[in-house]
């Protein structure tokens, strides 16, 4: 499910700030159960010792030539690089391209991960909520067919996403909003400096879905690791 540019725009006006010495920048994020957040920018420059342990896994799970979707500023593609993998950063928004390679990234391209082409990757890298860019269900199933031509026979997706059933699931099993909506589909709003982006629909999905959805679409999918916030880390492989 492709998003609106517009969307991202006040994320890439608080990137772009806090690259050029604003530390205090940060990012409002308001979603449609009413909730409003803000995050450091700083967050989106942490270097490898920072890292979540979920995001320590994935990268010492990467392999072969590695595809990091959703790259932001490059610090798992930079992390990467140290480690000797050849890395793709791939981003929707041209201010985050011109900062990564800034940065140093060696290879990025400003693209939808629905347009891009490429020869397959061994490892396609998705974190902080990566399977998100799906949308919704319907989006995940879009994205679970289109991404087989750029992974490997033998290779793999790591990917992160949210259960949010025990937070917010208030139909059978919790899988239910209360408008009957999946619980794992949210409608996001991004705002820096009073100005807000598009409405922004993001997928939470939890990883019984995922393994239900990837099954169906042609992938084995191995729950890698959990922490006690709802995340989790997955690996999805081409079923054979």
């Amino acid at each position: 499910m492709k998003t609106t540019p517009d969307s991202w725009k006040p994320f890439a006006a608080a990137m772009q700030r806090y690259f050029a010495g604003d530390a205090s920048a940060k990012i409002v994020v308001h979603n449609d159960f009413g909730e409003r957040d803000e995050y450091s920018m700083a967050y989106f420059f942490r270097e490898p010792a920072e890292f979540p342990p979920l995001e320590q896994t994935a990268l010492e799970l990467c392999r072969g030539r590695v595809l990091d979707v959703g790259a932001g500023a490059g610090c798992h593609s930079l992390a990467l690089e140290e480690r000797g993998l050849a890395v793709t950063a791939l981003e929707i928004s041209p201010e985050l391209v011109t900062i990564m390679r800034a940065r140093g990234v060696s290879k990025v391209y400003c693209c939808d991960i629905y347009d891009f082409e490429a020869d397959p990757f061994d490892t396609v890298l998705m974190l902080m909520n990566g399977l998100e860019l799906a949308g919704t269900l319907v989006g995940l199933e879009q994205f679970l067919s289109s991404i087989h031509r750029l992974v490997k026979p033998d290779g793999q997706i790591l990917a992160d996403s949210t259960d949010l059933r025990a937070a917010y699931g208030r139909g059978p099993g919790g899988m239910l909003r209360e408008d009957g909506r999946y619980v794992g589909e949210l409608v996001l709003q991004l705002e820096f400096d009073s100005a807000k982006g598009a409405p922004l629909p993001r997928l939470y999905v939890d990883p019984d879905a995922l393994t239900e959805y990837a099954g169906h679409y042609g992938w084995d999918c191995v729950i890698v690791s959990h922490n006690n916030a709802g995340g989790y880390l997955a690996r999805l492989t081409p079923r054979v």
